[in-house]
């Protein structure tokens, strides 16, 4: 996939964390935890990400989680798994916003990405 091809990226969110969204940001997992917020995260993952460093130097935790797709395996075990289809939201961000193709540095110093943010929510079929 070219840089100009891509046209959203994506974000799962509890419906509940729209507010904060929209005042500071999307928060990576590592500034996430400074604040109140209802968390989607599976921990099992969440544990293997927090051992793993982009470039040998930051932590993945560092950045904030985005999805060329929202319908994703992600998604798939909330709504099927958990059953939490009445609480999500999915917002999708231009790829632009933040701009998230930007050196390492830049991306992980913010810690956050803009509020620039289309929340829309599909049911499942």
């Amino acid at each position: 996939m070219e840089r100009a091809d891509l046209k959203e990226l994506h974000y799962i969110t509890p419906i509940a964390n729209v507010a904060s969204i929209l005042e500071r940001g999307i928060l990576s997992h590592i500034s996430a935890t400074r604040i109140k917020h209802d968390s989607v995260a599976d921990e099992s993952v969440q544990e293997r990400r927090s051992r793993v460093q982009v470039q040998g130097k930051t932590r993945l935790h560092h950045y904030v989680n985005l999805y060329l797709n929202a319908r994703n395996p992600m998604l798939y075990r909330l709504a099927r798994g958990e059953g939490r289809t009445d609480d999500l939201c999915v917002g999708s961000v231009p790829p632009g916003g933040g701009d998230l193709m930007q050196s390492r540095s830049q991306s992980v110093r913010h810690d956050s990405i803009p509020t620039s943010f289309d929340f829309r929510y599909e049911a499942s079929a």
